[in-house]
């Protein structure tokens, strides 16, 4: 792999992994804005309950809401990206791959190999 066309291929890349990150952001965003939500309506509760408005109704009401928190708290590490870097010397590490490669593909024993499957 030329210099040349690594490093447009690592702009590329990169452009891609931006557009991707955006989006896995905005889901972020709406995440912990539904947590926040969730937050908000068990603190409302919680001062019903507290001035007196206990019912059954707004027990189970609570319970739903903070085991929908707890399952949102525990899902948010899923939605934040893992950044991926893309090593220098990807170039030389594709060419030792290349060269590998046709060495395995030029080796005496898999010519062989390849030759008498091709007469079977």
């Amino acid at each position: 792999m030329r210099d040349e066309a690594f490093q447009e291929f690592k702009t590329r890349y990169l452009h891609h992994l931006q557009h991707r990150e955006k989006d896995n952001g905005e889901a972020l965003r709406l995440h912990d804005q539904r947590t926040r939500e969730l937050e908000k309506k068990i603190s409302n509760l919680m001062d019903a309950i507290e001035n007196g408005q206990h019912s059954n109704v707004i027990v189970e009401c609570l319970n739903s809401y903070e085991q929908e928190l707890k399952t949102l708290q525990a899902t948010r590490d899923q939605l934040v990206p893992t950044p991926i870097t893309l090593p220098d010397d990807m170039p030389s590490l594709y060419r030792r791959h290349i060269d590998n490669l046709v060495a395995t593909l030029t080796d005496e024993g898999v010519l062989a190999e390849r030759a008498m499957s091709f007469t079977n």
